[in-house]
């Protein structure tokens, strides 16, 4: 997979993503994974607003973002197939999500802990988020030498290397007054690139893909954890969903054996 060399400078440090790494890409570099990467959203006019789309948006104007509980991919049997799928990259690190309310921005954990605290440079740097407000779904990672999330690396990096650390987004959960949970993913996707881009800083959009059996081999290439596969037309739903299915790699497995035993026997 053709990825090209990305070494973001930032506020708060450098996320490093090396050529053969296949997290994260400038679009304009981006001419396919396998030939087979979702082409990157319309340009739409301004005028027609955040949601001109069928499924309107929920506005709750009056209530403050807050944490919401997320979609858990369940384990597939089998890789999906077919135009209803998309395909994403499924990053070895920790599940984060991001609360802006104005300029006070809120990290927490996927168990709903607050981390702001623990991590304060980077709470600093995502005020600068182009919106009043947001809600973001995605991973914490700190990038690994050779590209690939380093978990063992990131479990240190907290308090000692937190300028080190990456967040890579893959939802769009709320805009502003919009509550987007009941939109669906394919306009979520849309809408996240349109509010992070491809150059902010410690804050990349996790790319997407249509052949889900051949990213899972460039995974599995790259050491990488797995594949997860959504549905695009699915709106996000917290708990565990069918809706989104996982994959992992045996490379993965293989390296992290005791890991994997132990997510075996809480299945």
């Amino acid at each position: 997979m053709k990825v090209g060399a990305l070494r973001v400078r930032t506020p708060i440090g450098r996320a490093r993503l090396q050529q053969n790494n296949p997290l994260i890409r400038r679009q304009k570099e981006d001419s396919s994974l396998l030939g087979h990467h979702c082409p990157p959203p319309a340009r739409e006019p301004q005028q027609q607003g955040l949601l001109c789309i069928s499924v309107a948006a929920n506005t709750e104007s009056s209530m403050p973002p807050k944490f919401i509980r997320p979609c858990i991919p369940t384990t597939a049997k089998a890789i999906p197939r077919g135009d209803a799928w998309l395909h994403e990259p499924k990053l070895d690190g920790y599940r984060f999500q991001i609360v802006k309310d104005g300029r006070q921005v809120k990290l927490y954990s996927r168990s709903g802990y607050e981390w702001t605290r623990r991590l304060p440079a980077l709470a600093e740097t995502l005020q600068a988020l182009p919106c009043h407000s947001a809600v973001l779904d995605g991973e914490l990672c700190l990038p690994g030498p050779g590209g690939a999330p380093d978990f063992r690396g990131l479990q240190g990096a907290l308090g000692s290397r937190g300028d080190e650390l990456a967040v890579y987004v893959f939802d769009l959960l709320r805009r502003d007054e919009d509550d987007l949970t009941e939109v669906p993913l394919s306009r979520r996707k849309q809408l996240l690139m349109r509010l992070v881009g491809r150059d902010f800083p410690c804050l990349h959009p996790v790319q997407t893909f249509e052949d889900g059996a051949k990213l899972l081999e460039t995974a599995e290439r790259h050491g990488l954890e797995g594949i997860v596969s959504k549905r695009k037309a699915s709106p996000y739903r917290t708990g565990p969903s069918r809706d989104w299915v996982k994959a992992k790699t045996a490379a993965w497995r293989v390296a992290n054996r005791d890991r994997w035993k132990a997510f075996q026997r809480t299945r």
